[in-house]
């Protein structure tokens, strides 16, 4: 009888334990992030957030007094007692750039026929300054400025060294260009706005972390290092 006592107090126990788990593993498969999270820091210099939508999407953003420093966005999931967030969707940041034709000719200087535009506006630029370092110039560079067409001409002479074309304007990217002094050049520069260069893209990262503690108004988690970090929601 005893012995059958024993067994009905296993089997019940086993039965708790079972229910347990299945209210524990609902809590956590219930669960839904949504808003703004931020990490507290002693110091207002630094803003960590990361930012979860009812899609299953997020972006991300740690800024400093210098502005951004890395931001991100994809996909994230929760599942089991894991948080697991994908930047599978952060664009990579593009650059300034040119495009460079070359011709010869039996002169004894060489053309730099220059052209400067808004990357982002296909735009000329008025007034971008274009020079590169000249030791044969008593001023110790050769450039000048270009006109309201965003076009500048140089003339130098011909010698074969090499020469590092700077091409800058206020509130863009400097663009330098290495060519050789020896041939004549036609340049399209398209130049950055500085505005768009702050901060590193994060891009096909994924950070798995454990939940310790899920709330409505913050959760906490544990990355691979074991390092535990609170995030705070943000109210409106």
């Amino acid at each position: 009888m005893e012995i059958q006592i024993l067994k009905g107090l296993n089997v019940s126990s086993k039965i708790i334990l079972i229910l347990i788990g299945i209210v524990f593993n609902n809590v956590y498969s219930q669960t839904t992030l949504k808003g703004s999270f931020c990490i507290d820091y002693d110091l207002m210099d630094f803003s960590n957030c990361i930012t979860f939508e009812s899609d299953n999407k997020f972006t991300y953003k740690f800024s400093g007094h210098l502005g951004t420093k890395e931001y991100g966005e994809g996909i994230f999931k929760l599942m089991d007692n894991f948080l697991i967030v994908d930047y599978n969707r952060t664009l990579p940041k593009s650059l300034g750039y040119y495009n460079l034709s070359i011709w010869e000719n039996n002169s004894d200087s060489i053309d730099l026929a220059v052209s400067v535009y808004d990357k982002r506006k296909s735009e000329p630029i008025e007034y971008a300054n274009v020079f590169f370092k000249d030791s044969t110039n008593k001023l110790g560079y050769t450039g000048s400025s270009a006109n309201e067409d965003g076009y500048v001409e140089i003339k130098t002479i011909k010698d074969g060294s090499q020469i590092e074309l700077n091409v800058i304007y206020l509130g863009f990217v400097e663009q330098k260009i290495n060519l050789i002094r020896n041939k004549n050049y036609n340049i399209e520069v398209y130049l950055k706005e500085q505005a768009d260069e702050t901060g590193a893209p994060i891009l096909h990262q994924l950070d798995t972390m454990e939940i310790v503690t899920m709330k409505s108004k913050y959760f906490t988690v544990k990355n691979n290092n074991g390092i535990i970090t609170t995030w705070r929601k943000i109210e409106n």
